[in-house]
């Protein structure tokens, strides 16, 4: 995934525009599949990510979905939060 977006922010700086954003709905997390114990280690890589290519994200958790202690999990890996 961070390939693609480093593929997808460089293609759209190549095309002329002055920057990229994204955003991603992240409640496949919940599903049983391969992978989905490692989101922390992925929005941290998100943020080592946006320090390379300033790319703007958006990462959508719905509160009804996600445990307490998993949000506060990712407040301590992205600090601001729109509610």
């Amino acid at each position: 995934m961070w390939q693609r977006l480093r593929i997808s922010y460089d293609k759209s700086i190549e095309d002329g525009y002055k920057g990229w954003r994204g955003t991603g709905e992240m409640s496949w997390a919940l599903n049983d599949i391969p992978g989905n114990d490692q989101l922390i280690r992925y929005e941290n890589g998100l943020n080592n990510e946006i320090l390379k290519r300033p790319f703007t994200a958006i990462c959508q958790y719905d509160a009804n979905l996600f445990s307490g202690a998993m949000l506060m999990e990712v407040l301590r890996v992205h600090p601001y939060m729109i509610d």
